[in-house]
């Protein structure tokens, strides 16, 4: 048998400045393409039934509805991503499979409502539900994606509420609910949330208040509330994140008594550099 070594990268001469510049090999770059296309689908036929079977990524182009029938045999598949699918609509039981994704992205489609079915999506890591603006709430059970990382509904104008089970997503780092317009609370399960590092809110104009124990997020790092023109106070408890970095506060014309508030994260945690931007 012989074994053919090839090198990763190829030196392709010298820049304008002299330095040298590499790129990857040819023989690598073709089998990376290979690598991709056996484990990429395609579909934009939702009667397809074989289209999926044995791929790992799912691209779904211009599609009104949810191509189920594609998904059938789907028990491979660990991301699904939504392309120009503006006016999809889900069924009760569009998630019922696959069970092992990890990545899913509806971004910009037309859904009203998730079916209850998105909360069996267990190994869930990421959810990208921006520009969803007929969302009005989230299922009962959403707080079953207990492995979920990330999660982003900027943009879902619609939304009032987040769940009482929100606040069972122990792991979830990053939120962004910039543009929920109509959002004018965070219940206390939100304070639950005690792995998150970022928060973003900005832009969500009917925020009156975050919750009292706010300051129970000891591991937020990022917070954004600019443009939270409604908000009235930041809870006495802010001064209890001492992990906090960076607060952007512009545009919160309603906030009084803010300057108290930082100077007391400052001397909890006096290494931490504090924005009013």
């Amino acid at each position: 048998m012989c074994l053919c070594v090839i090198p990763l990268l190829q030196d392709s001469g010298k820049d304008d400045t002299g330095v040298v510049v590499f790129k990857m090999h040819e023989s690598i770059r073709e089998f990376g393409h290979k690598a991709i296309e056996a484990e990429l689908g395609l579909v934009d036929d939702q009667e397809d039934e074989n289209a999926t079977e044995h791929c790992r990524y799912v691209l779904i182009a211009e599609c009104d509805t949810w191509p189920s029938k594609s998904l059938m045999h789907a028990q491979k598949i660990c991301a699904i991503n939504c392309f120009l699918c503006s006016k999809m609509e889900l069924s009760d039981d569009s998630f019922s499979v696959p069970s092992c994704l990890r990545v899913l992205n509806l971004e910009k489609t037309s859904v009203q409502k998730l079916p209850h079915s998105i909360c069996h999506l267990e190994q869930l890591g990421y959810l990208n539900l921006s520009g969803c603006s007929r969302i009005v709430d989230l299922p009962e059970y959403f707080g079953n994606l207990k492995n979920l990382l990330h999660i982003n509904l900027s943009g879902c104008s619609e939304l009032v509420n987040l769940p009482e089970s929100f606040g069972m997503l122990k792991i979830l780092r990053h939120i962004n609910l910039s543009g929920c317009s109509g959002l004018a609370t965070l219940d206390e399960p939100f304070v639950k949330l005690i792995n998150l590092v970022h928060i973003d809110l900005s832009g969500c104009c009917a925020l009156i208040n975050l919750p009292e124990f706010f300051g129970k997020l000891v591991n937020l790092m990022h917070l954004n509330l600019s443009g939270c023109s409604g908000l009235v106070a930041l809870p006495g408890s802010f001064g209890m994140l001492i992990k906090l970095v960076h607060i952007s506060l512009s545009g919160c014309s309603g906030l009084k008594k803010t300057a108290r508030i930082i100077w007391e994260a400052n001397e909890f945690g006096s290494h931490q550099l504090i924005r009013l931007l």
